[in-house]
């Protein structure tokens, strides 16, 4: 999204278009990964699974090292730098899930891959969003299995839809209203063009 005023841009996604002489007011959706992936970690839940909303294979091409600034990609640097604070192997003991579009095609090999993720032992879930959450619960609920026990869940954007789950759903706030505010202040300020990051929080839920 971009919000223009005479010559300055500002925009709050940080995408690979250059704009001559914009502000940027972005999420840190780094820090978010890191925060989803480290809260998992510390509580002992070690093998990772990333369900993103990319394409398979662009996180086939990250895991090759090939950089892309996605929202999804930027949440996976995230989830690799708290795998590598707490000592924990990703690629080798975790896995990356994508929803490719159109969803609706894809959502029983989704479905088939969080299964065989589960049956790898794989039990710590980051989402890309909220609901992507509800496949997870969907699955582990059928198994019979029991969340915060035996998995845990971790989703972004700290939508409404987390309380209404049982349990509910712990999840990373992308801290909106100051996202609000800097891009306010962005638009109306004389100064030279800067990047401000949001600071995200990590909402606990039981």
């Amino acid at each position: 999204m971009f919000f223009t005023k005479f010559r300055t841009i500002t925009k709050f996604y940080n995408g690979e278009i250059a704009f001559e002489g914009a502000s940027k007011v972005l999420f840190d959706m780094r820090k978010a990964g890191r925060l989803a992936a480290g809260y998992l970690l510390e509580n002992n839940f070690r093998k990772l699974v990333f369900l993103t909303q990319e394409p398979a294979k662009e996180a086939i091409r990250r895991k090759h090292g090939i950089s892309s600034k996605l929202f999804d990609m930027d949440i996976l640097d995230g989830i690799e730098d708290a795998c590598r604070e707490y000592g924990a192997d990703f690629y080798n003991s975790g896995r990356i899930i994508a929803r490719n579009i159109p969803y609706h095609e894809h959502e029983n090999e989704v479905k088939n891959e969080i299964n065989a993720a589960l049956d790898a032992g794989c039990n710590g879930f980051v989402c890309m969003n909220d609901i992507r959450a509800l496949s997870v619960y969907q699955a582990v609920a059928e198994r019979g299995l029991i969340i915060n026990k035996d998995v845990s869940i971790v989703s972004h954007f700290n939508t409404s839809l987390c309380e209404s789950l049982t349990p509910k759903l712990t999840s990373v706030d992308m801290n909106i209203p100051t996202l609000i505010e800097g891009v306010a202040a962005a638009v109306n300020s004389a100064s030279a063009p800067g990047t401000i990051y949001v600071e995200p929080k990590l909402i606990k839920r039981k």
